[in-house]
């Protein structure tokens, strides 16, 4: 095998380091979708702005369909074929994202983004994890990684917004697209040409099932994120997306079964720990949806623009790095991990509180900070806590597709699904706010003023509605904390079992102690 960095030779090593970070900031961040703008890209596209999310989601996906056969392609080209080759297409996609006025082709080039994507930060994750985690704990490796991935993702988008302020969306694709060619290039230079000592035949991979993966989700994500716009399933288009992913995902797994070698082995979503870090993800991206309640309240009623926006972005790093510190003590000092995840929801809970009391007419730019540094420490122990749980114990040769699948689970489903649900609590309880108010109108308020009335009463359903969803999100935290202390997260304690058992039964428990000496 070639040498551990995928630099030649003769770089001397501070100028390698200094070319990691080179690489590694632009490719994480790269994306046909700066989500600080999504209302910028709308306008540009002229289309609504569910066709954006379907094109964020889309890239996710691409990510998760390359990772089904990301080892084969490491082990079939050389480093730097799959990086400056795979920078090279990026560079091309994402000017095509800022040049085109079709949606159809900018959900296509995200999707393509993804795929490329996530070939070439292979490369250059596998050389930090080995820098950050010399050992190959993949815990430290996750308790610094995210911090660094979440922190440099928000800064980029930051500068983007700026940009995109004062130049125009056209300006922000142009920038990222020279970006990425110029490293497409440096790899070109400075990474080397070797490879494994055998090339793994690319013909052997089953392409069909990739196409039923991809294709089951991509009509998944039509259904989660036009549900709202559609009427849900009042639409054909909602109603038959569903059921084709679903057939389309039924036979992915039926053809799984026969294959010699498997993409995904679904056998290992049997493991009770894959199960439960799953729905912690859903909880987490419900949670993480709920954020839209006050980043609607700001631009619709405080009249925030999107570049203010992401400069609230900004206030969540100190957390982010809080987060991962006391991650990485906690995996030293072996701390049960059932609590550092309830800490994570706790945030959350402290988070949707914080909003229920603080939304408000007279709310300013100065009441966001400390919900931004609630919000992105719960996100950034979550991230560390459920998915290191979700993927421990799992053997690595069929760790790939699982992993790509619950990648995809983590970024797209839980998010679009909390979305979803988010979305259409919050219609019906601003509808059902609109339908109280519009009960006490009478003769005296129609008239030259009874638009000026109908706004005021829009900003109030809009301030109402919000606050009842927060209320039933505060509450949602009680089963989730019930849920997370009734598993053991592999920590099992027969004997406070057994002790707990007697109590409920009555029973005398002398002599009886739970804690293991």
């Amino acid at each position: 095998m070639y040498n551990k960095a995928p630099f030649a030779e003769w770089v001397p090593k501070p100028l390698m380091l200094l070319l990691i970070l080179l690489f590694l900031f632009p490719i994480m961040g790269a994306s046909g979708v700066f989500s600080n703008n999504m209302t910028d890209i709308t306008g540009y596209l002229g289309g609504y702005t569910e066709h954006v999310s379907f094109a964020n989601n889309a890239l996710t996906i691409g990510m998760s369909t390359a990772m089904l056969i990301l080892m084969r392609v490491k082990m079939r080209f050389k480093t730097k074929q799959i990086v400056g080759g795979g920078l090279a297409a990026m560079a091309l996609l994402v000017f095509v994202c800022g040049t085109t006025h079709n949606y159809y082709v900018f959900i296509a080039a995200n999707f393509l983004i993804g795929f490329f994507k996530m070939f070439t930060l292979l490369e250059i994750i596998i050389i930090v994890m080995f820098i950050l985690a010399p050992d190959g704990n993949r815990k430290n490796f996750y308790a610094i990684f995210y911090p660094i991935a979440i922190g440099s993702s928000t800064i980029m988008f930051n500068a983007l917004s700026k940009l995109v302020f004062n130049y125009g969306i056209e300006s922000a694709y142009l920038l990222v697209s020279i970006i990425l060619l110029s490293l497409s290039a440096l790899a070109i230079i400075f990474q080397h040409d070797k490879q494994f000592g055998f090339k793994m035949p690319l013909y052997q991979v089953d392409w069909f099932s990739m196409f039923l993966f991809a294709g089951s989700l991509m009509c998944l994500n039509y259904v989660l994120v036009f549900c709202k716009q559609q009427n849900w399933f009042n639409s054909p288009y909602i109603i038959w997306n569903s059921i084709l992913a679903i057939a389309l995902f039924v036979w992915l797994i039926l053809r799984q079964r026969k294959l010699k070698r498997k993409l995904i082995h679904f056998d290992m979503f049997k493991l009770p720990n894959v199960r439960h870090g799953m729905v912690l993800i859903i909880f987490m991206g419900i949670y993480l949806s709920s954020t839209s309640v006050y980043m609607q309240w700001n631009m619709a009623a405080l009249g925030y623009n999107n570049l203010i926006n992401a400069g609230l972005g900004l206030w969540g790093l100190p957390t982010l790095i809080l987060g991962g510190v006391l991650a990485f003590i906690g995996f030293k000092k072996k701390w049960n991990l059932k609590y550092f995840i309830l800490l994570g929801f706790s945030a959350f809970f402290v988070h949707s509180l914080m909003i229920y009391f603080l939304i408000q007419p007279q709310m300013n730019y100065e009441h966001f900070y400390l919900l931004i540094m609630v919000r992105n420490f719960g996100m950034v122990i979550l991230f560390i806590g459920a998915w290191q749980y979700a993927t421990s114990g799992m053997p690595q040769e069929k760790s790939m597709g699982v992993t790509a699948f619950l990648v995809m689970f983590r970024t797209f489903v839980a998010t679009a699904f909390g979305g979803a649900i988010i979305a259409f609590v919050s219609q019906y309880f601003q509808i059902q706010s609109m339908t109280d108010m519009g009960n006490y109108w009478d003769q005296t308020m129609m008239g030259p003023a009874a638009m000026r009335g109908f706004g005021s009463m829009q900003i109030n359903s809009l301030l109402n509605g919000g606050k009842t969803l927060m209320g039933w999100m505060c509450w949602l935290f009680i089963p989730i904390a019930i849920f997370i202390l009734n598993h053991d997260y592999g920590n099992k304690n027969l004997r406070k079992k057994v002790y707990f058992k007697k109590l409920l039964k009555r029973e005398s428990v002398k002599g009886y102690h739970y804690k293991v000496n």
